[in-house]
C-alpha cells in the first residue's frame, strides 16, 4: 500500500486568505484508505470546522459521491472503496521542524498509529513526527 500526506494549508493561506503560510499552524486531520493508498489529510482549523469537511473536500477532489448527516458534522461516502480510518488534531512548527498528531475525531474515532510515524516521516523529510492520543 502507498502513502500520501495532503496538507490544505497552502491552498487555504495562499488562495483563500491571500497571505503567507504561518510557520506555526494547526488543525484537524483524517486518515483514509482509498485506491490502494493510505492518506493523512490535514486542514487548518479555520478551513475545516469538522473532520467531515476534510472528508467531503477529499471526496470532491476525486469525484466521489457522499452526503452529510442532519447535524452536518459527519460526511458519508457512497463509494465503498473509501475507508475512513479515523482522525485527530495536528500542529506543525516549521521553525522547530516538528509535526504533532494527536487526539481523536468525534465523528470517525481514533486514527491508526501503526507505523504512522514512519510513513509520515518518509514524505515529510527533515521533520520530527510526534504521535499522541
Amino acid at each position: 500500500m502507498y502513502f500520501q500526506l495532503i496538507d490544505y494549508s497552502d491552498y487555504f493561506y495562499r488562495m483563500v486568505r491571500r497571505g503567507v503560510i504561518p510557520t506555526g499552524r494547526g488543525g484537524k486531520f483524517v486518515q483514509l484508505n482509498y485506491d490502494d493508498t493510505e492518506f493523512v489529510v490535514m486542514s487548518p482549523m479555520e478551513f475545516s470546522r469538522y473532520h467531515a469537511n476534510i472528508v467531503e473536500r477529499f471526496c470532491m477532489g476525486r469525484q466521489l459521491s457522499g452526503y452529510y448527516n442532519d447535524k452536518r458534522d459527519k460526511y458519508y461516502t457512497i463509494d465503498t472503496s473509501l475507508e475512513i480510518m479515523g482522525g485527530g488534531m495536528w500542529k506543525v512548527d516549521d521553525e522547530l521542524s516538528t509535526l504533532h498528531l494527536c487526539g481523536t475525531s468525534r465523528a470517525y474515532g481514533d486514527y491508526d498509529d501503526t507505523g504512522l510515524r514512519e510513513k509520515v516521516s518518509s514524505v515529510l523529510t527533515g521533520y520530527s513526527v510526534i504521535l499522541g492520543k
